[in-house]
């Protein structure tokens, strides 16, 4: 409730993969409710990956709905962005204006949007960070592989806006035909070369590498590569004149 001071503050919210995996602490939130005003909001960090990378409308955004009850239809009140805000006017009668501003949100295990809530009337908070920056993570070791796996790298040379980009790599289950997810990443580092790595078997099972840009625009003078044991088997310029939504490639046993 933002008319109590200590309901005004800084949260981290991580989204519902990240949550049923445990990459969660005490410091993260997943859903939460916003009580004191005319109508109940919710809200939550609608991160699309893993069990929710199949969201079709809102993905990646912070998003505020109100339901009247259990069980009952939700209405949606915003979708927010980084630096955007959702604002009610005299919330509660107090004559304040009641501020959820998303700050930042950050790719890392868990992924995290920085969010404030707080009441005009009752307690200013800002996105200024107060901890220093840190440095820059240290680039993937590829991992040792055996028992007949073979290593693959993804290779993504991004744009200016390589938080537009993200793929995933499935692997065909062999009974249920069902693909699983062994490799993803859903922000990518901007001008960079972003590389990863996973051990696979392409004698035994279908692989299938799915590289969507939400921009619609491609990458610009980028590339999608795939190398197996550093062998180069794949390369698309993923250029928005041949259709700059997404790229899908499948190998291996399919």
């Amino acid at each position: 409730n933002p008319l109590n001071a200590c309901s005004n503050q800084e949260l981290n919210l991580i989204g519902v993969n990240d949550f049923v995996n445990g990459q969660s602490s005490s410091e993260h939130t997943t859903i939460v409710r916003i009580s004191g005003g005319t109508e109940q909001l919710f809200m939550m960090y609608n991160k699309a990956e893993g069990v929710n990378s199949g969201t079709v409308m809102n993905a990646d955004r912070v998003n505020i709905v109100t339901q009247t009850g259990f069980n009952r239809q939700s209405w949606t009140r915003a979708t927010l962005s980084d630096g955007e805000s959702y604002t009610v006017n005299n919330f509660s009668g107090s004559g304040g204006k009641l501020v959820v501003k998303v700050c930042e949100t950050v790719a890392g295990t868990p992924d995290v949007a920085r969010v404030l809530v707080y009441l005009t009337t009752v307690k200013i908070l800002s996105c200024s960070s107060p901890n220093p920056p840190t440095q820059a993570p240290a680039p993937p070791t590829p991992p040792p592989c055996n028992n007949n796996k073979q290593q693959l790298r993804v290779q993504i040379k991004t744009d200016n806006k390589g938080s537009e980009t993200r793929f995933y790599l499935k692997r065909r289950n062999l009974t249920t035909n069902k693909y699983k997810t062994v490799l993803y990443n859903t922000k990518l580092t901007s001008d960079a070369v972003n590389k990863f790595y996973v051990c696979v078997n392409v004698q035994k099972y279908c692989y299938k590498l799915k590289v969507r840009d939400s921009g619609r625009d491609g990458i610009n003078d980028g590339y999608i590569k795939m190398f197996k044991d550093d062998v180069q088997t794949y390369s698309n310029a993923f250029s928005e004149v041949d259709g700059g939504r997404k790229r899908q490639k499948k190998f291996g046993f399919c």
